[in-house]
């Protein structure tokens, strides 16, 4: 019961293994010859195996095919490969042998032994499993959010979008010049709007903080700027000396 107790409080599958192999002499006359854990449809070594007859053992192991059988060690009389089932899947198979065959109380400790370890290994199995589906259960959330973010930045644009391609439309269409483009603009985004000629004279102005006079304009400043809109196909942010804001 102290060993049920020291498997079932052993947080991974590789440790429950090792600990019932180094205890396995507790339940009889036994010795453990080989250890085996099912990973990913395959049934991996433990590192506890010896390496002698490692792959007599191993072929053996895999031709049972889940089922218990007999194993044959040379220079052991008794050997056996005991599967470690829990209630859905086989977790994997514990090799023992023995220099006498077992009594049939022998036999049954034994087969305690493999089910308090199956037992073990089944609980461990299931708490990975459930710390691996809180891990992708947070990641799904997490990429649902960010997709809901994106979703909501694109309805957003679009919207803006349409509002802007609406307000010139109406523009265009009642002939609006240069005053109402630039209080269209205003009123769009909130910032001052300016429209100026390729000079960088001002023809309009809408919105707060004008100054008066308007500097003069500067062509070094002017050019590059016209350089910047041509070389790009989205808007170009220009913040002049003579001005502490500018749209």
């Amino acid at each position: 019961m102290a060993l049920s107790r020291a498997l079932l409080e052993t947080p991974n599958e590789g440790g429950i293994l090792r600990l019932a192999m180094r205890h396995i002499a507790a339940a009889g006359p036994y010795s453990p010859e080989a250890g085996y854990l099912e990973v990913d449809g395959d049934l991996v070594t433990s590192p506890e195996n010896g390496r002698t007859h490692a792959a007599a053992v191993d072929r053996r192991v895999r031709e049972l095919d889940g089922q218990d059988g007999p194993v044959t060690v040379p220079g052991k009389p008794w050997g056996w490969a005991l599967g470690l089932r829990g209630l859905e899947r086989l977790h994997g198979y514990l090799v023992v042998t023995s220099p006498t065959r077992p009594t049939a109380a022998q036999r049954s400790q034994l087969a305690t032994l493999v089910w308090h370890t199956a037992s073990a290994l089944s609980v461990a199995f299931a708490q990975r499993r459930q710390r691996e589906d809180a891990v992708e259960l947070h990641r799904a959330r997490a990429e649902r959010a960010t997709l809901q973010q994106q979703l909501i930045s694109v309805v957003a644009e679009l919207a803006y979008q349409r509002a802007a391609h609406a307000l010139m439309a109406d523009i265009a269409v009642s002939g609006g010049g240069e005053e109402a483009a630039t209080r269209a603009l205003h009123e769009l985004t909130g910032l001052p709007a300016l429209v100026e000629d390729r000079f960088g004279r001002l023809k309009s102005w809408s919105g707060p903080g004008r100054p008066d006079p308007y500097p003069e304009p500067d062509p070094v400043r002017q050019n590059d700027m016209l350089r910047r809109v041509r070389a790009r196909t989205r808007l170009v942010r220009s913040v002049p000396a003579r001005m502490s804001s500018r749209s």
